[in-house]
């Protein structure tokens, strides 16, 4: 391969490369973030039904109870899930609490970790 070929070809992977971390930072500055697609959405929704003040404005009410419900949804659903893990979080508390005091403390420090760790108010206790 002559050395002018190599060079056209590292010229044209060097181009690839820029254009295409161009086009990836290009893209995430011009896509709105999160929160304005709903007022994007608003805005066209309202414009393309040319809706009259008071309705749009009930749109734009709705849109953000809708918000707020979904966002209530999505934290009931976090809360239950909370609350199936607790027994598990506690049977794990138990086996490591037991594993901490029968195989790293020794055999006569175990009654003054007993009584320590009945006063954790961190903890679901034991």
């Amino acid at each position: 391969m002559s050395s002018l070929r190599l060079w056209l070809i590292a010229l044209a992977v060097m181009f690839f490369g820029a254009g295409l971390a161009s086009g990836v930072l290009l893209e995430r500055r011009l896509e709105p973030p999160p929160e304005r697609r709903g007022e994007d959405f608003e805005r066209l929704f309202v414009r393309t039904f040319d809706l009259e003040p008071a309705r749009a404005r009930l749109f734009r009410e709705l849109m953000r109870n809708y918000e707020k419900d979904k966002e209530d949804i999505r934290q009931r659903a976090l809360s239950d899930s909370m609350a199936q893990m607790e027994p598990q979080l506690v049977r794990l508390e138990l086996i490591y609490r037991e594993l901490v005091r029968d195989s790293v403390l020794p055999e006569e420090r175990r009654q003054e970790f007993d009584q320590l760790s009945r006063y954790r108010p961190w903890s679901s206790g034991s």
